[in-house]
């Protein structure tokens, strides 16, 4: 998931069950421990800029980052409100191009305060943790090494995209329960700490005690009139 643009919903705004009770506390990354909007709308901007020679507004990068969709379908979307048809094999190549370029050199990624304290302070006190994330492994080191905690997580479980067995990807319940499964403890034992509204709602509906990290105190938000994009 993405760090969502807008605020929280009134479901999602109910009081967060005490995780210092939980058997294990299970952690999105984008958008939950990390902070990488500037960083995707840099991949983004430069992907458009050198398909269309087009510029990509960071108030409408705010908007559509709010659809949680995946990026060759943003950039086909965005291309088309340029007037632009794009060939979709095309539009990857030129994506993975610029994610590579920026994951060598990853600029405008910070934690997120709230929940890595409280990750920190579930490690502190004897409660497993793990780090469950739609995207592949690389990605997901690659943000936690650039927004300093490379430490957070080792010799923790990690579910990622590439995870050796997993067949469905988030908003699935299935890489919870791989997680919760690989730390012996049953799904329904463990908190669930995430910012996406489909992941929170599946979760919820089998019982699973979840943070939405957006309601947290010191969370992050981007008002789509900012000038952020003026300083990547």
């Amino acid at each position: 998931s993405v760090l969502q643009a807008f605020p929280a919903s009134s479901q999602a705004m109910a009081t967060a069950p005490t995780w210092t009770t939980s058997a294990a506390l299970l952690f999105d990354n984008d958008g939950t421990l990390v902070d990488t909007m500037p960083f995707l709308y840099g991949m983004y901007r430069d992907t458009l800029q050198e398909m269309i020679g087009e510029k990509l507004s960071w108030p409408r990068f705010v908007q559509i980052m709010s659809d949680n969709s995946p990026a060759v379908d943003t950039l086909l979307e965005l291309a088309a409100e340029k007037g632009h048809t794009l060939d979709p094999k095309e539009c990857a190549r030129c994506w993975r191009k610029h994610v590579a370029k920026a994951l060598s050199e990853p600029r405008g990624v910070s934690a997120i305060r709230p929940t890595v304290d409280i990750a920190r302070r579930a490690r502190e006190q004897g409660i497993p943790i793990a780090l469950v994330t739609a995207a592949p492994s690389l990605w997901a080191d690659g943000m936690l090494r650039a927004a300093g905690l490379s430490d957070l997580f080792e010799g923790c479980v990690k579910i990622t995209k590439d995870t050796r067995g997993l067949q469905q990807q988030k908003p699935h319940l299935e890489p919870y329960r791989m997680a919760a499964e690989k730390l012996g403890v049953p799904i329904n034992k463990c908190t669930v700490f995430e910012d996406s509204d489909a992941a929170l709602e599946n979760l919820r509906k089998v019982g699973v005690d979840v943070v939405d990290v957006r309601v947290l105190p010191g969370y992050p938000s981007y008002d789509p009139d900012m000038s952020t994009a003026s300083k990547l």
